[in-house]
């Protein structure tokens, strides 16, 4: 007998009449997925969404968000699920990532039929993206204060060297409780993570508030420091360089897209394998495709130390499967693990 094929349940939280009626009509032609509700308003539909536990949760951002992303975290501590988030202002992007969602369609002007469609088979695509991820497995344990645990201090000698670190889909949360962990004294990290220009900037402006060590968008120049976090700006590629005297220095310019990514994960990690070789270390998040995974080859055959983020815990195991497969990482690893990893190899491998 054969086994019932499985559909994604959705639930979708929109105002606009004709935005909600497109997607319901195009979730009904797909066998892959079932509307099991819909709803104008958060609140009026926050009864029956919990009742029905869906699959993915799709919403209008404008409609979290007169009050903060405060509503939007308080519905997923109750029900863990992932969550597409859909707005037509820039700043909401940065206000739903922190609150929990999974990732954001900026919404483009819908006056033609075309445009309408394209955008819900956007949608779609999320969706079904969305379901094979692990965010409702992960949701409470990334629920919280937003603080999380410390390590301790590094102390000691300084470790002299520096941190890059590489994510995509699912990485604002992923790199998010990583940071949260590390203190005050960690060594400089570079970030590349895939988010278009003046996103970078909220995002790093938000981590700032969160953590321990400074967390700002690189801007080209920037001297790579102890206790400081450096997020590459959208849409420009970011290189770290040594400087003669030591040290190294982050250059953020236009260039061409490289494995598909404007910053790419792979021009950073290629980088700082040639610049800063066995004093490195590398590390590779969740995200979609393989952006990042021979750059962080490169890393390593350079002697750096790599960690990638295993299956169970990537919203998309993707870029770290590539990087695993081509036998780029030294050590596999959830990531509630890669904190502690991070602080047991930079106080064990100081400066000489």
């Amino acid at each position: 007998m054969d086994r019932p094929v499985r559909t994604i349940r959705v639930f979708l939280v929109e105002d606009s009449i004709t935005l909600r009626t497109a997607l319901v009509q195009q979730i009904a032609r797909d066998p892959a997925l079932s509307m099991v509700g819909e709803s104008s308003h958060p609140q009026e539909g926050q009864g029956r969404l919990l009742l029905l536990k869906p699959d993915v949760l799709v919403v209008e951002s404008a409609l979290f968000l007169p009050g903060g992303a405060g509503p939007l975290r308080a519905l997923l501590q109750k029900q863990p699920m992932p969550v597409i988030a859909m707005g037509a202002e820039a700043w909401h992007e940065s206000e739903m990532l922190r609150a929990g969602a999974l990732c954001f369609l900026r919404k483009p002007r819908l006056a033609a039929a075309e445009d309408l469609n394209r955008f819900c088979g956007d949608v779609i695509q999320k969706i079904k993206i969305a379901d094979h991820s692990t965010v409702a497995r992960r949701r409470r344990t990334m629920a919280g204060d937003g603080v999380g645990y410390e390590w301790g201090s590094v102390g000691g000698r300084p470790f002299g060297g520096l941190v890059a670190l590489g994510a995509s889909t699912g990485g604002t949360q992923s790199t998010a409780q990583i940071l949260r962990q590390l203190p005050a004294d960690f060594p400089g990290m570079v970030i590349v993570q895939h988010m278009p220009p003046d996103f970078t900037r909220m995002y790093a402006e938000s981590m700032d508030r969160e953590c321990r060590m400074r967390v700002r968008e690189a801007r080209d120049g920037d001297e790579v420091r102890q206790g400081l976090v450096l997020i590459a700006p959208g849409d420009l590629q970011t290189r770290v360089k040594a400087q003669a005297g030591g040290g190294y220095l982050v250059q953020c310019a236009p260039g061409e897209k490289v494995s598909g990514h404007r910053p790419s994960v792979d021009v950073l990690f290629s980088s700082v394998a040639a610049s800063a070789g066995a004093h490195a270390v590398g590390v590779i998040l969740t995200g979609m495709g393989a952006d990042g995974a021979r750059g962080l080859l490169e890393m390593r055959r350079q002697g750096a130390y790599t960690l990638g983020q295993d299956e169970h815990s990537s919203v998309v195991y993707g870029m770290p499967r590539e990087a695993f497969v081509m036998g780029a990482v030294v050590r596999q690893a959830g990531l509630e693990q890669i904190a502690r990893l991070l602080m047991d190899y930079v106080k064990t491998h100081h400066r000489g």
